[in-house]
């Protein structure tokens, strides 16, 4: 037998509905938290100008600087843009986890486009996220790998 409440089972008063977290909240986590007032596109730009040799990836064997990471990402969303992306579009990063994944990130900020994420299981991939990205007619970034 199961000792959970029936699904219409009311809720104690002391627990308003939207609280009901708060009750196994661990106490050494904040309840909030506060935006940061700038944004990712803007604390890479002051870290490639504070760090510019300094070590922003490091994948496998390959080291990227923050100089690299942030000209990288320039001529990718200077490329985007020539392809169409404008402010507020929506683009579908669609890769594995590496260093280009970062850099096409903030490439799509960089243009002030939105990123959508194609983190779908690979038996998936090939039937959902073609139909998705025809759906909201989004431009996609992916490797040459998928």
């Amino acid at each position: 037998m199961s000792s959970l409440p029936p699904p219409d089972a009311s809720l104690p008063d002391a627990a308003p509905r939207h609280d009901l977290h708060y009750q196994v909240w661990p106490r050494r986590l904040p309840r909030s938290i506060t935006p940061p007032a700038t944004s990712l596109w803007h604390n890479l730009a002051v870290s490639a100008l504070r760090f510019p040799d300094k070590p922003a990836l490091v994948f496998f064997d390959r080291v990227l600087s923050y100089a690299e990471v942030l000209r990288q990402a320039e001529r990718l969303a200077a490329t985007l843009h020539r392809l169409g992306v404008r402010k507020g579009d929506r683009v579908v990063l669609n890769m594995q986890n590496c260093p280009q994944w970062v850099i096409a990130h903030f490439a799509i900020l960089r243009a002030d486009a939105y990123p959508g994420f194609g983190e779908l299981c690979e038996a998936k991939r090939n039937v959902r996220l073609p139909s998705l990205i025809r759906h909201v007619a989004m431009p996609q970034i992916s490797n040459s790998a998928q």
